[in-house]
């Protein structure tokens, strides 16, 4: 029986599939016993006579003409291959700015307002019960002291409707005004909405904190 040797075996289509030994036995018809170079991004193909070298982008994902691939197969990159996304048009720079303002105004809603160093739910369902006392304040139908629950599901006790009206400024202050995160929040939409480029809108910051 004759020595073994280390045999290079390849698929079907000729890619470089491993080493093996040929027990000493003839030489599988899927092997050589010329022994391939292995270079990073790259993959042997036995063509019949030699190894030669393939490009090997499996795996990768990216984009070919827009729209979102993934490479199956070896080989050079696809026409229309690229690595990022397309640029977005005007409208979807202005949807995922405008989503991403919402975003940031749904966490100053859920940090709420801040009176008498305590914080006060700004939800919908808060924000009616808020309306509703101004509205009891202006017909003098509130009954005082009155406790308003806080976000930490303490309380708070109104005496008077003076300390009422304080408290309803701060809502509305946070509600409304510009200078404040919610108000903050609807001007950068209205200068996503009235942008004209993609460039514009990519340039509006947010940066209410």
């Amino acid at each position: 029986m004759k020595e073994a040797r280390n045999c290079y075996c390849f698929t079907r289509d000729g890619y470089y599939a491993g080493m093996d030994s040929d027990y000493g036995q003839p030489l599988p018809c899927n092997g050589t016993y010329d022994k391939p170079e292995i270079e990073e991004g790259f993959v042997p193909r036995w063509n019949g006579e030699a190894w030669e070298q393939v490009e090997n982008h499996k795996g990768e994902s990216g984009y070919i003409n827009g729209q979102p691939h993934e490479i199956k197969e070896y080989g050079p990159y696809p026409d229309g291959w690229s690595a990022t996304p397309p640029p977005p048009t005007l409208d979807e720079a202005k949807q995922a700015k405008i989503a991403a303002i919402d975003r940031r105004t749904a966490e100053f809603i859920k940090r709420g307002f801040a009176f008498a160093d305590k914080q006060f739910s700004m939800s919908e369902a808060a924000q009616r019960n808020w309306i509703a006392l101004s509205s009891g304040m202006a017909n003098g139908l509130l009954p005082f002291p009155m406790a308003v629950s806080t976000i930490d599901e303490s309380s708070h006790v109104l005496t008077s409707p003076d300390e009422l009206k304080a408290f309803l400024g701060a809502y509305l202050l946070y509600q409304a005004d510009p200078i404040q995160p919610l108000g903050a929040g609807r001007a950068l939409k209205e200068r996503v909405t009235a942008a004209k480029t993609v460039e514009e809108v990519e340039a509006i910051v947010d940066a209410r904190e």
